[in-house]
C-alpha cells in the first residue's frame, strides 16, 4: 500500500541525492522490527531450548542439603591458669580456619561413616549400585565383548573388581567428602556445616553426626590433656623441690662466707657507711663554718681597728669589761688633764694603767682569734678523719659488691625455681582436686541442629527454567540480530530513502498459495479490486508523480540481481495500464534468462532475438494476452552474445516503432549487476524502476546497483519493494 504523503517523501528524496551510509548501521526500529518479524523463530528456539532444559532438569537426581550451625566459644574452666595446661581455642581467624579444616578432615569423615554405616549405602559405596538395565541385558545376551563391560558401568565402579577393604573405605570417604561443605559465616565465630545427599534423612543425619563427633573429639582431647598434664606435673615437682632446697642452702653458705650478713635487710658495712656519711656531712658543715669565721677574722685583722668589730670580739664578756674600764680611764684622763697637766704623777699613773689595760684587751683579742683558728683546724682534722674512714668502708663495699652480684645470681636462680615450683604445686593441687564438669566443656557448641530438608537444594527447577527462559529468549534475539546484521535487506520505504537517497515507489505484497491463483500477474485481472491490484495501481501513480516529464511512456523495470521479481512486476504494471484503457505492450529484454513468455503462457519465439537479428518483422514477434488486451514481445530464442545484438541499429528502430504504436511500453530487463545489457537501455527509455526483494536483497547490493544507473539520474524514478510480508511489515 502506498504510504501517506508519499509525494512529499519522494520529492524530498530526489533533492537529497544518492548517499552511501555504512551497511552495518542498524537503527533501533530495525532491531525491533527484526524481532517482531522473527517472533516465530524466537518462539521456536525458546520452545526447543526450554524443552531440552526441562528434560535435562527432570532427569537430574534431586539432592537435598541439610545444615547445622555451631559456634566456637571461649574455653570453659574453673581452674586458675588451667588454659596454660589444657589449652583452649583462641578466637583468631587462623584458629577458626583450622577448625573448619578439622571438620572437613578425612579422619572425622571416617568416624561419621562408621557411626552411620554409610559403607552399606549404595549412594556412597559404588559397588552396591545395581547395574543399568541396558548393561545387564547386553551382558546377559552376550552381545558385547568382555573388554567393553567396564565402559557400561558407572564411572565410580570401574576398577572395583578387587574386594579391597581399604580401597573401598577410601572411595566411600571421598564420596562422603564430596557432599560436605563447611564455611565460616561472615566474620563471626559461627561455622555452618552443610551436607548434601540424595536422601534428605541421610543429609540431616550426616551433618548432625559430624558435629557431634567433632564436639566429642574436643572433650576427649581435653580429658586426655588433663591426665597428661597431671602426670607431667607430678614428674616435675619432686626434682624441682630438691633443686630449690639446694639453691637456698648455697645462698646462705655464700652469704656467710662473703660477709654479706644482713640486719633488717642491709649489711653491717652498709649501715656503717650510712652513719659515717651522715657524720661526714655534719663535719663538712662545721669545717666550712669555722673556715668562714677564720677568713673573716683574718680580713678584719688586716684593717686598722677592724678586729674590734668582729662578732667574736664583741661577744667576749671579758673584752667588754676591759673596754668599759678603758673608757673609764680615758674619761678620768680627760677630766684631770686640764687640772694637773700631762706630767702630773696622777696623769702618768692613769696613762700607765690605760696602757696596761689596752695590752690586756689585745691579749684577749688574740686569744679569740687563736680560738677561731683552733676550731677551724679541729673541724678540718675531723673531716679528714671521717673521709678516710668512709674511703676504707667504700673499698670494703666494692669488694662486697662483687660478692653481692654472685649472690644475686644465686638468688635469682633460686627464686625462679621457687616460682616454678609454687606454680606447679598449685596447679597440681587444683588439677588433682578439681572434679567439676566445667573442665570438660568443649570449645564449640551447637547453635542449631540439622533438620530433614523438605525441598531439594539441587536442581532448583523453577529458577533454572526461569533463567533458561530468559537465556533462550536472549539467545534467540541475539541470533536474529547477528543474522540480520550481516548486511540486511530493506524492510521499509523509509530505509530505502534514507540509505540510498532514491525515491520509494511502493510495496508489492507477497502472494501466498491460494490467493489470486498464486500468480500475481493473473490476479491483477481476476481480482481488480484486490489489495495487490490496488498496490500496483498506486505504484504507477507514484511513478507519474515522481517523473519530471509527467506520464512516462517507456518504462524499464530492472533489479540488482536475479530473483527479485522484476519480470512479475513488469507484467503486473503492464496489465494494470491495459485495464485502465491504455494501449500497452510489455517487452522482454532479458535475453539471457527470460521469463515473460512463462508469465503470459505464450511461445518464447519468435521474439526479440529474431527481430534484432533481422530475421523477422515487427508484426511477427508481437503476441496477444489471451485474458487482456495487452501485447507481449517475448525474448526469443537463445543468442550467443545478447549484448552485441542489443547494440545493433534494430533496437533503436524498435523503440521508435513502439513509441508510435503504444501508449505504455514496459520493458523487462536483465539484472543490472549481472550483465551490462540493462545499461544499454537506460538512455532509450523515459523512466527506470528498480525492483528490490523485501528483507532479502542486501543493502550493499542495492547501493552498488544504483551506482550503475546514476548516469541516468533524471530517468530513474525509484525503488519498489516486492514480495513484502505484510504481517511482518510495519
Amino acid at each position: 500500500m502506498i504510504e501517506q504523503n508519499h509525494s512529499l517523501i519522494v520529492g524530498r528524496a530526489k533533492q537529497i541525492g544518492p548517499v552511501t551510509p555504512p551497511a552495518e548501521v542498524m537503527e533501533p526500529t530495525d532491531l525491533l522490527g527484526s524481532i517482531l518479524r522473527g517472533k516465530k523463530v524466537i518462539f521456536a528456539i525458546v520452545v526447543i531450548l526450554m524443552t531440552l532444559t526441562s528434560i535435562l532438569v527432570f532427569q537430574i537426581t534431586p539432592r537435598y542439603t541439610s545444615n547445622a550451625l555451631i559456634m566456637i566459644s571461649r574455653p570453659h574452666s574453673n581452674i586458675v591458669g588451667f588454659d596454660s595446661i589444657v589449652a583452649g581455642l583462641t578466637l583468631d581467624t587462623d584458629t577458626i580456619a583450622s577448625e573448619i579444616e578439622i571438620l572437613k578432615s578425612r579422619g572425622l569423615a571416617a568416624k561419621v561413616i562408621e557411626s552411620l554405616d554409610l559403607s552399606s549405602d549404595p549412594e556412597f559405596n559404588a559397588q552396591l549400585k545395581p547395574k543399568g538395565a541396558v548393561a545387564s541385558f547386553l551382558q546377559e545376551q552376550g552381545i558385547i565383548p568382555e573388554s567393553w563391560k567396564n565402559f557400561l558401568r558407572p564411572q565410580t565402579d570401574r576398577a572395583d573388581e578387587i574386594a579391597d577393604t581399604a580401597a573401598i573405605r577410601t572411595r566411600v570417604i571421598d564420596k562422603f567428602i564430596e557432599g560436605l561443605e563447611v564455611y565460616r559465616k561472615g566474620s563471626s565465630r559461627m561455622i555452618e556445616v552443610n551436607y548434601t545427599s540424595k536422601n534428605p534423612e541421610t543429609a540431616a543425619r550426616a551433618a548432625n553426626m559430624l558435629v557431634d563427633i567433632y564436639i566429642g573429639e574436643q572433650l576427649v582431647t581435653k580429658v586426655e590433656s588433663t591426665r597428661d598434664a597431671s602426670k607431667l606435673l607430678t614428674e616435675r615437682v619432686e626434682p624441682l623441690r630438691k633443686k630449690v632446697l639446694r639453691s637456698e642452702k648455697a645462698i646462705e653458705q655464700y652469704r656467710q662466707k662473703s660477709g654479706l650478713v644482713e640486719n633488717k635487710g642491709t649489711t653491717l658495712n652498709s649501715q656503717q657507711m650510712s652513719e659515717l656519711n651522715n657524720q661526714l656531712i655534719l663535719a663538712q658543715a662545721d669545717y666550712l663554718q669555722a673556715r668562714s669565721r677564720l677568713e673573716h677574722i683574718n680580713r678584719l685583722a688586716n684593717q686598722q681597728d677592724g678586729i674590734e668589730s668582729a662578732p667574736e670580739v664583741l661577744d667576749s664578756a671579758l673584752i667588754q669589761k676591759l673596754r668599759e674600764q678603758e673608757a673609764g680611764l680615758q674619761g678620768k684622763l680627760s677630766e684631770l688633764s686640764a687640772e694637773f697637766g700631762n706630767s702630773h704623777p696622777t696623769m702618768i699613773q692613769l696613762r700607765a694603767e690605760l696602757g696596761d689595760l689596752q695590752r690586756k684587751i689585745r691579749v684577749e683579742v688574740n686569744k679569740v682569734i687563736s680560738s677561731i683558728r683552733y676550731e677551724a683546724e679541729v673541724a678540718e682534722v675531723r673531716k679528714s678523719s671521717l673521709e678516710n674512714s668512709l674511703g676504707k668502708l667504700k673499698e670494703e663495699e666494692a669488694k662486697l659488691n662483687s660478692a653481692r652480684v654472685e649472690l644475686q645470681a644465686l638468688q635469682r636462680e633460686a627464686e625462679a625455681d621457687r616460682n616454678v615450683l609454687e606454680a606447679l604445686l598449685a596447679r597440681l593441687k587444683e588439677t588433682s582436686s578439681q572434679e567439676n564438669a566445667d573442665i570438660y566443656q568443649p570449645d564449640a557448641r551447637v547453635i542449631s541442629v540439622a533438620e530433614v530438608p523438605l525441598e531439594a537444594a539441587y536442581p532448583k527447577t523453577v529458577p533454572i527454567l526461569g533463567l533458561m527462559f530468559f537465556a533462550s529468549l536472549f539467545s534467540a534475539t541475539l541470533f536474529l540480530f547477528f543474522r540480520n546484521s550481516r548486511d540486511r535487506g530493506f524492510l521499509t520505504g523509509e530505509q530505502i530513502e534514507l540509505q540510498t537517497g532514491m525515491p520509494f515507489l511502493g510495496n508489492l505484497k507477497k502472494i501466498r498459495a491460494g490467493l489470486l491463483g498464486g500468480k500475481p500477474a493473473a490476479g491483477v485481472l481476476t481480482g481488480p479490486d484486490s489489495e495487490f491490484a490496488e498496490a500496483v495501481r498506486n505504484l504507477y501513480t507514484n511513478m507519474v508523480l515522481t517523473a519530471s516529464s509527467g506520464h512516462p511512456q517507456k518504462i524499464l523495470v530492472t533489479s540488482a540481481e536475479a530473483g527479485e521479481g522484476a519480470t512479475t512486476t513488469a507484467a503486473c504494471l503492464a496489465k494494470t495500464r491495459a485495464v485502465a484503457g491504455n494501449k500497452t505492450i510489455v517487452v522482454d529484454l532479458n535475453l539471457r534468462s527470460p521469463g515473460m513468455h512463462t508469465v503470459f503462457g505464450i511461445p518464447r519465439s519468435p521474439g526479440m532475438t529474431e527481430y534484432l537479428s533481422g530475421n523477422v518483422s515487427f508484426d511477427e514477434i508481437v503476441h496477444q494476452d489471451p485474458l487482456a488486451e495487452i501485447d507481449i514481445i517475448p525474448a526469443g530464442a537463445n543468442w550467443k552474445n545478447p549484448t552485441d545484438i542489443l547494440m545493433g541499429k534494430n533496437l533503436g528502430e524498435l523503440m521508435r516503432e513502439l513509441g508510435n504504436e503504444y501508449d505504455i511500453v514496459v520493458f523487462d530487463s536483465a539484472p543490472i549487476l549481472a550483465v551490462p545489457d540493462t545499461r544499454l537501455l537506460l538512455d532509450m527509455v523515459d523512466a527506470t524502476v528498480m525492483v528490490v526483494r523485501w528483507a532479502h536483497t542486501k543493502r550493499s547490493i542495492v547501493r552498488k546497483a544504483l551506482t550503475q544507473i546514476i548516469i541516468s539520474r533524471e530517468r530513474f524514478l525509484g525503488i519498489v519493494l516486492n514480495r513484502v510480508d505484510m504481517k511482518k511489515h510495519f
